[in-house]
């Protein structure tokens, strides 16, 4: 049966780095309860992007790209490698969108309760 859950690994080029890497490089971001609460933000060691770490229960975690924003600005100011890259962000999101959300959702459910995902 297939997960209902985002594939693991890196959103652009599918690395799975190792959990001592991802502990040892990741950066907790801190975020408003009502913005979603703190999230871990990680630099992909083989295609050098910023991804979102999303914990899976029972699997190996989703590195999701950043919520989208400015796109339009910050493809402008990147270029046209910028707008490639946003553009598959933007396509990821399409597919996992629903599927992150409601990982997050069961993740604040869990954690409410006092356990873990």
């Amino acid at each position: 049966m297939e997960s209902p859950w985002p594939p693991p690994g890196c959103w652009s080029c599918g690395t799975l780095p190792r959990e001592e890497v991802l502990r040892h490089q990741s950066v907790l971001q801190a975020r408003t309860a009502a913005e979603g609460g703190p999230f871990t933000r990680f630099l992909c060691p083989d295609c050098g992007l910023e991804t979102v770490v999303e914990e899976v229960p029972g699997g190996d975690p989703v590195l999701a790209p950043p919520e989208p924003g400015n796109a339009a600005l910050s493809a402008f100011l990147d270029g046209k490698e910028g707008f490639r890259v946003r553009s598959r962000a933007r396509s990821w999101f399409l597919r996992w969108g629903e599927a992150l959300e409601e990982l997050r959702r069961y993740r604040a459910v869990t954690r409410r309760a006092g356990g873990r995902p």
